[in-house]
């Protein structure tokens, strides 16, 4: 996650950039970022009042200035979250401009890019969003998934948190049975701490006894399912952890890991090949696929379960 150079964190209280652009491939960083802006902005007991969000693709003509040139309610503040940044429309872009150049001082608005796909963002550049933001003091916010030794240490500092440190074992042994989506990683990560109780040292033994389960085996079994594109399997599996209540955003971590990893040519045992096996078209369409199956889960009138077993289908190149 990388601040932009020019603009420093807000102080609660003092100055702060007129706009944020969150984007980047790790969704987990980017839900995190956003979440700890609007607490840093607004005063948690006022968020009702002044914290606003809304899509890029719903915003008509002069909406998005309207709204972000309400008013805060009891507050020093509002911020207004603009979800699918990424998708604007040249018009919205141009409003954006207008706007960033005399900007409410009383509101801070929080733009967001969806796209995780790591290939599409090579592919797209910046956002014009972003262009604008760099020409008025805007701030950015690129959330990356870590790896190696940066990826240790965040887990180390997650365990922190807990007050709890794992041995050097124990972090290979995670990253070896949980992977490195920082989702799952994170889940797995609070049951250790509840595991390890009183003790402050998190052993090898502890994380294959807690993290070597059912539901890691279970998440194997169906990204090996989609590695031989058997969807028959794939749906098998999926039908298992979910009666036996994996949440749906555990698995969909597990599955956009897999999926980039398609597209960057393999991630992890049994990934030979890559994008020689997949078609890229095809892969790019299930990362599609798990876009909505993200956002049925956040609230869409769409059964998230059906949304991701068409996700799994598409994966596997069944039509």
């Amino acid at each position: 996650m990388t601040p932009s150079p020019k603009t420093p964190p807000p102080r609660p209280g003092g100055p702060h950039p007129p706009a944020y652009y969150v984007g980047g491939s790790d969704g987990f960083r980017k839900r995190e970022e956003i979440a700890r802006l609007s607490a840093e902005l607004v005063p948690p007991g006022l968020a009702a009042l002044n914290l606003e969000q809304v899509s890029a693709l719903s915003l008509a003509g002069g909406e998005f200035t309207a709204r972000a040139r309400t008013m805060p309610v009891f507050g020093p503040r509002r911020v207004l979250i603009v979800r699918d940044a990424q998708r604007g429309k040249a018009d919205l872009v141009a409003e954006v401009l207008a706007y960033l150049a005399r900007p409410n001082p009383d509101t801070v608005v929080l733009f967001v890019d969806e796209e995780e796909d790591p290939q599409a963002l090579r592919r797209r550049g910046p956002s014009k969003i972003v262009e604008a933001l760099a020409r008025h003091r805007g701030a950015v916010r690129e959330c990356r998934s870590p790896t190696g030794t940066v990826l240790e240490r965040w887990i180390q500092e997650r365990a922190g948190r807990a007050g709890k440190r794992l041995a050097p074992e124990a972090v290979q042994a995670l990253l070896e049975l949980a992977g490195g989506t920082l989702a799952i990683l994170d889940q797995e990560i609070e049951k250790l701490t509840l595991f390890a109780g009183e003790r402050e040292a998190i052993e090898r033994e502890d994380v294959l006894a807690v993290v070597g389960d059912a539901r890691v085996t279970g998440v194997r079994e169906l990204t090996e399912a989609l590695r031989r594109r058997d969807a028959a399997a794939a749906l098998r599996a999926f039908d298992r952890l979910y009666r036996e209540g994996v949440p749906l955003p555990y698995l969909l971590a597990a599955l956009s890991r897999e999926v980039s990893g398609m597209l960057r040519g393999g991630a992890g045992p049994g990934a030979e090949g890559g994008i020689s096996r997949f078609a890229a078209p095809l892969v790019h369409r299930a990362l599609g696929s798990l876009s909505r199956v993200d956002e049925a889960i956040k609230g869409g009138s769409t059964n998230p379960r059906l949304v991701l077993e068409r996700a799994l289908l598409e994966i596997c190149g069944t039509p």
